[in-house]
């Protein structure tokens, strides 16, 4: 009798299931191999586009900082204007006119001093 007469059908199943088996395996690894690059790709894409993004929230937020800083500078230096006019105008004010700089001081101390002193409770 020939060889392939003395295989039986079951190591003929077995063989034909090994082989299925270890096909199945080629597929499955080569697959998951794909699936892995294709997540490594998909990270590697996600990390430079945060990257991006980031240094563009980091761009817009200096250059609103900057914005903010020119308005505060702006603003302060007109204050200080407004401040050095009204010193200048009340040291005039004064130099003209000093009786009524001095009533106007002592009525305004007097006013503060209503307004700033303890009040007395009455029992």
């Amino acid at each position: 009798m020939s060889e392939k007469t003395n295989v039986r059908p079951i190591d003929r199943a077995k063989e034909a299931v090994a082989d299925t088996v270890d096909k199945a395996k080629d597929v499955v690894g080569d697959r998951l191999g794909a699936a892995r690059e294709r997540l490594e790709d998909l990270g590697t894409e996600a990390s430079e586009k945060i990257r991006e993004k980031t240094k563009h929230v980091g761009k817009v937020a200096h250059e609103k900082y900057e914005h903010t800083a020119d308005q505060i500078r702006e603003g302060y230096s007109h204050v200080q204007k407004n401040v050095d006019e009204l010193v200048e105008d009340v040291s005039d004010f004064v130099r003209d006119n000093p009786g009524k700089a001095v009533l106007i001081a002592a009525g305004a101390g007097f006013l503060l001093g209503l307004l700033l002193r303890p009040r007395r409770r009455e029992v």
